[in-house]
This record gives structure tokens, sequence and C-alpha cells, in this order.
């Protein structure tokens, strides 16, 4: 089978949520290989001794050695400034959005798997906020850019 070309996104803007380790810090590599610019973002901005390797700006260093360009945001997707202040440095920096992969989630920790009476509300509602809520927020602030811009893409991972 003969692969198919992969798409030239040279001049593309992209924001990768959760852009710091995984999926996320892959996708973004990948998306700077083909050309596009880059948003990464993530609660990790530092290094830490916590279990989980991987910070938004090793991710941006990497892109930038492939010859491409990307800021980190640092963002709690909970928050709902950090939303907006993530699609606001897409336009303030690269002049819009074209891409956005919504990855980040919560899926680590005891609440992840905690029985139902054992489960705090206000962990659960964060779990919402994050999971359900940022995704469709971002998607809000974001479309208006992108039709500006003659279209875009939306991937909720």
């Amino acid at each position: 089978m003969e692969r198919q070309n992969e798409a030239d996104l040279s001049g593309k803007v992209a924001i990768v949520t959760g852009s710091s380790r995984g999926i996320g810090k892959r996708t973004a590599l990948a998306l700077a290989r083909r050309g596009a610019r880059l948003v990464v973002t993530a609660r990790t901005v530092e290094a830490s001794s916590s279990e989980l390797p991987g910070t938004i700006g090793q991710t941006v260093a990497e892109i930038e050695s492939l010859g491409a360009k990307a800021i980190a945001v640092a963002a709690d997707l909970s928050n709902a400034g950090d939303l907006k202040q993530i699609v606001d440095s897409a336009i303030d920096r690269f002049g819009g959005v074209d891409i956005l992969v919504n990855n980040a989630a919560v899926t680590v920790g005891f609440n992840w798997a905690a029985p139902l009476l054992e489960m705090p509300r206000a962990d659960w509602l964060h779990h919402y906020a994050v999971n359900v809520h940022a995704p469709f927020t971002l998607m809000q602030l974001a479309v208006p850019s992108m039709e500006s811009r003659g279209g875009g893409r939306i991937l909720n991972v």
C-alpha cells in the first residue's frame, strides 16, 4: 500500500493541550515537523519530583530543535481565564488558530476510579471541568479565528 502524502502545514497555527508528555507532546512534534507553528499547553511548566516526566518548556525546546516555532502557555484547563489565555496567545503571537487538538484530560489519581460513595463532589466537578467543559470552551473560543482564516480543524482526543 502506498503511503498517503502528509499535508504541508506551513503557515498554520495549532494549539495542543496536554502537550508536556504523551500523545499531546507527540502530536505537537508531528505538527511541527509538517510546518505548523505551535501553542503547547499543560500545567507542567517545570520539572518536578512527580512521577510524570515532561514539561511544556521541554516540548517547546524539541519543537524549536526541528526548526519550527512554538510558545508554551501554562494553563489549568479547569480555569476559564486560562482557556481564553491559550487562544489569545495563539492569536497575539501567530495571528490566529487553524488547528485545535483537545488532548488534555484528568485520567490519573485515586479519584479516577474511586467508588461512588468515596468520590468527593469537588473532584467529580473537576473531572468534568477539564475533560468536558474545557474542550467545549476552547472550541467556542477558537472557531471564530478559524472562520476568519477560511476554516480549520478540531481534534478531540
